[in-house]
């Protein structure tokens, strides 16, 4: 799978990620970007480059409840078209 590196998700998301295990390599190990827009969603995002699965949740900040769910199997390319906060 081809992935942008670590500088360029964290500067798409705007924030670090959280890891499975912290003793793997970025590229074996599950990353998870949990981060809010501006219409008060919160959305979980879990990229695993070693399976090339993505995981994208969006949920409700009033109430928590699941409004989106995408599960990607065998992502060939990720890339990164617009690097704006409102367009996350």
């Amino acid at each position: 799978m081809s992935i942008p590196d670590e500088l360029s998700l964290l500067s798409l998301f705007e924030c670090e990620p959280k890891f499975s295990d912290n003793n793997v390599p970025y590229f074996y190990n599950e990353a998870t970007y949990e981060f809010s827009n501006y219409a008060n969603e919160r959305f979980v995002v879990s990229i695993c480059p070693s399976y090339s699965d993505i995981k994208i949740q969006v949920y409700s900040s009033d109430n928590n409840e699941l409004l989106t769910l995408l599960e990607f199997k065998s992502i060939d390319k990720i890339e990164i078209l617009s690097d704006k906060r409102e367009e996350s």
